[in-house]
């Protein structure tokens, strides 16, 4: 299981967390967010990055001609708006598009999309996501049965030390970590951080363990 830590808006930021072995670096480029960052601006900090650190640009609903031009900055784009299959077959680079997960219902028309990645976030109306809320991770099963591959799904929403442990339960491709290890928004807490990857790798290397006994 891999880990993305979003939200990130400064170089001291990101540089701890890989330290601490994200996998992924997420910047949102979303200017209602709190952690919003130019493109501009994360593609300075991605030209720091160890190469093995996949940047993910996170965006809502931008017009298509812009992201076009600035879509090669990031490795990932991360779609949390309204876009549709007919914007994403515009984009050359690698999509995850988010899901606002509410019910069995919201999981079916997840279906109608082929894309990279399929980021589950929690449904709350007036928001895009940064919810701070999980959702019912039960329904990751739900979504494998219509068909999709597990090793595709990245759970997000509300995720952090108290709970990840329940997250990695969930055996998908990814988790996101954002709000809940930050002291402010777009601000993270090493910590927090800190204590979050413990507990993350302690649990894979049991998982392991045991699966070499079984």
């Amino acid at each position: 299981m891999k880990i993305k830590v979003c939200g990130i808006t400064n170089p001291k930021d990101a540089k701890f967390a890989v330290s601490l072995g994200a996998d992924y670096l997420g910047f949102i480029d979303y200017e209602l967010s709190p952690r919003y960052i130019q493109a501009s601006d994360a593609e300075e900090i991605i030209a720091k990055l160890p190469v093995s650190v996949i940047s993910v640009g996170v965006f809502v609903n931008k017009p298509l001609n812009e992201l076009k031009k600035i879509q090669y900055i990031f490795d990932v784009l991360q779609l949390h708006g309204d876009e549709d299959m007919a914007y994403i077959n515009e984009l050359d680079v690698e999509v995850w598009k988010a899901f606002r997960v509410k019910d069995e219902e919201s999981i079916k028309e997840i279906k109608a999309f082929d894309v990279d990645g399929y980021l589950l976030d929690t449904f709350v109306a007036s928001q895009y996501g940064g919810t701070g809320k999980s959702f019912d991770w039960g329904l990751v099963g739900s979504l494998v049965e219509a068909g999709v591959d597990k090793k595709k799904i990245i759970v997000s929403g509300g995720i952090g030390p108290e709970n990840i442990l329940e997250a990695v339960k969930t055996s998908v491709f990814a988790v996101d970590i954002n709000s809940k290890v930050e002291r402010m928004p777009g601000k993270k807490d090493k910590k927090k951080l800190k204590k979050l990857f413990e507990l993350f790798r302690d649990s894979l290397k049991k998982e392991n363990h045991e699966g070499l006994i079984t």
